[in-house]
C-alpha cells in the first residue's frame, strides 16, 4: 500500500466525518444547512476517493485538497466567531490534517 492509497482512504474517512457532522448538526440544532452541506460535501469526498482508487489518483487528490481547503477556511471562520471547539474547531483541525494528507499524496504520486 502506497502513501497515495492511504491519502485516498483518508478521503473516505473525511467524507464520513463530514456526513456524521452534518447529521449531528441537524439532530442537535435542527440545522438543515448542516445536514445538506455535510451530506453533500461528505458524499463528494467519498466519490472523489472512489474515483481516485479507479486510477485517477492525482486529479482526485487535487480535488480533495481543494475541497478540504475550502472547508478548512469555512470552519476557521465559524470557529473564530464562536470560539467553541465543537464542532467548528474540531472540523477545522480535521480539515487541516486532511489537507496535509492530500498534498503529501500529491507530492509522492
Amino acid at each position: 500500500m502506497t502513501f497515495v492509497d492511504v491519502a485516498l482512504y483518508e478521503g473516505f474517512v473525511y467524507g464520513a466525518l463530514l456526513i456524521v457532522g452534518g447529521v449531528m448538526g441537524y439532530k442537535k440544532a435542527q440545522s438543515k444547512p448542516s445536514l445538506i452541506m455535510g451530506s453533500t460535501c461528505g458524499l463528494l469526498a467519498i466519490i472523489l476517493s472512489i474515483w481516485g482508487r479507479k486510477g485517477h489518483d492525482l486529479p482526485a487528490l487535487f480535488l480533495l485538497a481543494g475541497e478540504a481547503v475550502i472547508l478548512a477556511a469555512f470552519f476557521y471562520m465559524r470557529y473564530s466567531i464562536s470560539k467553541k471547539f465543537m464542532p467548528a474547531g474540531m472540523m477545522m483541525v480535521v480539515s487541516f490534517l486532511s489537507i496535509f494528507m492530500f498534498v503529501t499524496g500529491i507530492l509522492v504520486a
